[in-house]
């Protein structure tokens, strides 16, 4: 989609429909969690991409500049469906919501913040304000190095961030600015030992990741993407054991 003519004609062969609730879905997965303990979250879409993947990041680069009323429309339509989604999710009873946008590349954002800011930032904030009014946390997802947004992330209510890639992002830093506002999820890289090495070198890892962070930081240990094909089982059942037995304040004493 590259123009108004591309959004009305989509339109006419309906090819854009709303989004669907599974329903039966959800409360196969409530039934399967009673009395365990665990939670059930929901992914979100911002909203922003979706429309740079509708149209290609050439054209929505050039509509920026040739045509911003139809970015604003097209952005408009995303929020608009996210949010009636959500709220018809809030019938569930969610842990929380995992609400995502890649907004930057390993060296740096892609887009200028001051776009992001006029543009993604208020419409995103309209469209989770049901969630913050029914007191259901939200977390936010996005890969590369975002940090020059995190203070736009925390200032619309995000409680933490995702999943904190290594590549140009200092946790210790983010720990330092944001750990008393952010709890932190992720940075063990996934390019690294837990892909390519051994359990023991998995497991130094997070000892490693552990004693850099400041005593008290909210972290939740996990990957710096998700769980990949060439990461070994084992590897990652020793990342996930290795987290649940040290927190921050011990790996540093430990001097890991």
């Amino acid at each position: 989609m590259r123009s108004r003519v591309d959004l009305r004609r989509l339109k006419a062969e309906g090819v854009i429909t709303p989004m669907q609730v599974d329903e039966r879905a959800l409360e196969r997965f409530l039934k399967a969690i009673e009395g365990t303990g665990l939670g059930l979250w929901h992914h979100l879409s911002a909203g922003l991409t979706q429309v740079y993947e509708a149209m290609g990041l050439e054209a929505f680069g050039l509509c920026l500049y040739d045509e911003p009323a139809l970015l604003d429309e097209l952005l408009d339509m995303a929020m608009d469906e996210n949010q009636r989604v959500l709220e018809a999710l809030l019938d569930y009873p969610l842990t929380f919501f995992h609400v995502g946008d890649d907004l930057g590349h390993k060296g740096g954002l892609l887009f200028r913040p001051q776009f992001l800011g006029e543009a993604w930032m208020p419409r995103l904030r309209r469209c989770i304000a049901p969630a913050r009014r029914a007191g259901v946390p939200l977390t936010f997802h996005s890969d590369g190095d975002i940090r020059e947004v995190i203070p736009m992330i925390v200032d619309m209510g995000f409680v933490s961030l995702n999943p904190i890639e290594p590549y140009g992002m200092d946790i210790t830093e983010l720990a330092r600015r944001f750990g008393d506002r952010l709890t932190l999820i992720g940075n063990i890289d996934v390019a690294g030992p837990l892909a390519f090495g051994s359990p023991e070198q998995v497991r130094h890892a997070v000892h490693h990741l552990l004693g850099r962070l400041p005593a008290g930081t909210r972290h939740v240990g996990a990957t710096s993407h998700s769980v990949l094909n060439d990461i070994p089982p084992e590897n990652f059942l020793t990342m996930v054991a290795a987290f649940q037995g040290r927190g921050p304040a011990q790996a540093a004493s430990d001097g890991d």
